[in-house]
């Protein structure tokens, strides 16, 4: 039997990946690998002798390996889309399910192969639900199959991909020697301009699978990728979140259980659909908590991989501890909050302006700003009456929140483009959806200006609603 060196860590110890046809699927083999054998080589398994395909006249068994590969790739591949009973979701999802299909045969593949595949998710509750049920259902094949993939999980702290972050992501792919590129793939990142370099910086390196549901700005470069995959492509929108876009694509080779990460994307992104008996409520929180402090689980370097917080949400008394500190940590907040805003009367609505400074809690960067705007205006707008837009400002960052007839008559995704039309280099960049979206100020912007243009043309808005 021979076998294909597909996949190289470099290290004191090179450890290699070999692959071979095994019946119906492949067979894997991890090894220590000398110093002179390479990814694509042949290794014959009675004398590990490495010779390259074809080498000495030997017939070269490289494409009936990769087709073995492929093979099972296809038969992992379930043909019937993932639906939860919601209605509206599972159509959006039943309409992206052949895109689904075609992204998780480039995913599976490079599993199997082993090859690097590094996974970004933004670090909120909706991008980190998202990763969540992405690594059970790879943990789920690996262990069903015998795999050895090399899955590396980044917790992104920015909705775009940089030049920097490509740089990064190939000092991380040239530790790997493998027969294919590796893989990036995204979640829940926004449709910037400002990942473009990115993008075209990856181009010739990386294969790329990117899942997102933020309205696709003019000029983003990621939807022409070949894998990027958005509801808003398939006349659905935000309120399919991320996370539960990511749930939705694991059940394509995968029967792992995502219902509580499904529900904790919907409440924690602010959707329509989020569960009305708040089944992922806690499950939202923790996440919440978890990528916005990550040191809450003594995680010093604040990367934060699913499989740490699969742990936490697995271990029930950790769970309710932390969740109970993060109960309090907000309450807090809010109750400081609603002392110190500012309110601006704006027809039957009003703004609620808020200097995120002013309350700050020093010992804990739980709750984020940007999402404590959110947990704000779901706290006024328990008051009834009135609807709110909540504004919440802090340091460079401007971020605001709006629900149901607010966020319609509003529309910030259009006040940050024209905010951004408006100042051009005072604004470094902005961006997210019609319920939760954020402005940068650059180093060149006046955030006082901006911050007053902002709310002016938001009351002249509401005033006409």
């Amino acid at each position: 039997m021979e076998e294909l060196v597909t996949c190289i860590k470099y290290g004191a110890g090179n450890i290699c990946l070999a692959l071979s046809a095994s019946g119906n699927g492949v067979a894997v083999r991890e090894m220590e690998g000398a110093a002179h054998i390479k990814a694509g080589y042949i290794l014959d398994d009675t004398t590990n002798a490495a010779e390259a395909p074809g080498s000495q006249g030997r017939e070269d068994p490289t494409e009936s390996i990769l087709s073995a590969v492929e093979s099972l790739a296809g038969r992992l591949i379930l043909g019937t889309p993932y639906a939860t009973g919601i209605a509206e979701l599972d159509a959006t999802t039943e309409k992206m399910w052949p895109s689904f299909m075609k992204s998780a045969s480039l995913l599976l593949r490079k599993l199997i192969l082993g090859v690097p595949v590094i996974i970004r998710f933004h670090n909120d509750a909706d991008g980190s639900s998202g990763a969540v049920a992405l690594s059970r259902a790879v943990r789920n094949l690996s262990e069903r199959l015998g795999l050895k993939p090399n899955p590396i999980w980044i917790m992104h702290r920015s909705v775009m991909y940089t030049g920097r972050d490509l740089e990064w992501d190939m000092l991380v792919a040239n530790n790997y020697g493998s027969i294919e590129k590796p893989l990036l793939f995204i979640i829940d990142f926004g449709t910037s301009e400002n990942s473009n370099q990115g993008i075209d910086a990856a181009a010739g390196h990386l294969d790329v699978i990117w899942l997102d549901h933020h309205p696709i700005e003019e000029g983003f470069k990621g939807k022409s990728l070949e894998h990027y995959i958005n509801p808003w492509q398939f006349g659905s929108g935000s309120n399919y979140t991320a996370g539960y876009l990511a749930c939705a694509f694991s059940h394509v080779f995968s029967e792992v259980e995502t219902k509580d990460m499904e529900g904790a994307s919907l409440i924690g992104d602010c959707s329509t659909f989020a569960p009305q008996a708040k089944s992922g409520e806690q499950e939202a929180a923790l996440l919440d908590l978890l990528t916005s402090d990550p040191k809450v689980i003594s995680k010093a370097d604040g990367n934060l991989t699913p499989s740490e917080i699969d742990g936490i949400l697995s271990d029930s008394s950790r769970k309710e501890e932390l969740c109970n500190y993060a109960k309090v940590k907000l309450e807090e907040t809010l109750d400081k909050a609603f002392v110190q805003a500012k309110h601006v009367r704006a027809g039957k609505h009003e703004i609620i302006v808020l200097d995120y400074g002013e309350i700050r809690s020093e010992d804990t960067r739980y709750p984020l700003p940007g999402r404590f705007a959110s947990k704000l205006l779901t706290e006024a707008d328990k008051n009834g009456g009135k609807h709110y837009l909540a504004i919440v400002h802090y340091n460079q960052f401007i971020s605001m929140r709006a629900a149901g007839e607010v966020s319609d008559a509003v529309n910030i995704p259009d006040i940050i483009y024209q905010m951004k039309e408006l100042y051009l280099s005072g604004i470094d960049s902005g961006g997210g959806h019609k319920n939760a979206a954020s402005i940068k100020v650059s180093i060149y912007g006046d955030k006082k200006e901006i911050l007053r243009s902002v709310i002016e043309m938001a009351r002249e808005r509401l005033q006409s609603s």
